[in-house]
């Protein structure tokens, strides 16, 4: 089995508005001067470092920004000129989210079932619907019809449709689950949609209990995030600096299909 490495690329609205709340570098970074074509030079050469070394890799194009259909899904009207100026005016959070270049964080894009651990043989993706944040939220759409275009053969790939845009049908993609040999998926969470759970220890996280498309995968592993605090890993604060990535944007900017 031959794995791809597939990255996203930063757009050129790319910006700095601390919108993800509990994202600590999002928070840590708010209102920093970016810069859009210096971000993607570096994640081409970083995907050219790779691919120099033999990993296979491909690029997920970034998404149309900003998103006028939503603004004007919210209320503002007249030419695409005058939306923007209004809302750069009256709801500049609004226009931040709308301009956000965060769909280049492959690892938010989708949960990803390897043919080797489905029941048909295929390989499964479930587009993310990133419900918790807007400026995540309006990437659903378009993820699922890049997914489709990507792998569009039915007989090798499926691509479901999004979970229902909710907080109880929360979906993070791949950025919460891991995929091990022989069919086994491990899903992290921090609580669950109904009854009582474990509320989140640090950041907000969403329950994926109910991601599973019909023929997919043969088994699933639901540890929560209590379960997970005493494992010294890399997602761990208590992890040594020799197993932290250098780079977590990097790292968290791609996945593997």
């Amino acid at each position: 089995m031959t794995e791809f490495n597939f990255d996203g690329i930063p757009g050129p609205t790319h910006n700095y508005a601390g919108l993800a709340r509990g994202n600590l570098a999002a928070e840590r970074n708010k209102s920093m001067a970016s810069n859009p074509r210096e971000a993607a030079l570096q994640g081409l050469a970083k995907m050219r470092a790779l691919a120099r070394r033999g990993l296979p890799q491909a690029v997920l194009p970034p998404h149309e920004r900003p998103a006028m259909w939503t603004l004007r899904a919210v209320g503002f009207a007249g030419s695409d000129a005058d939306v923007l100026a209004n809302a750069a005016r009256n709801a500049p959070s609004l226009l931040a989210a709308c301009s956000s270049a965060a769909a280049m964080w492959v690892a938010n894009a989708a949960t990803v079932s390897a043919s080797s651990g489905t029941h048909d043989g295929r390989m499964h993706f479930t587009p993310a619907n990133l419900a918790t944040n807007l400026h995540r939220a309006i990437e659903a759409p378009t993820t699922t019809s890049i997914l489709r275009a990507v792998f569009s053969d039915v007989s090798h790939f499926m691509v479901h449709d999004p979970l229902p845009s909710s907080p109880q049908t929360g979906d993070e993609g791949a950025a919460n689950h891991s995929g091990f040999a022989g069919g086994v998926e491990l899903f992290v969470y921090g609580r669950r949609a109904y009854g009582p759970g474990a509320a989140p220890l640090r950041f907000p996280v969403s329950d994926p209990s109910s991601r599973r498309a019909p023929s997919w995968p043969r088994s699933a592993v639901l540890p929560s995030v209590r379960q997970l605090a005493a494992w010294p890993g890399p997602w761990s604060d208590s992890a040594s600096p020799s197993t932290r990535p250098s780079n977590t944007r990097t790292r968290s900017r791609a996945a593997t299909f």
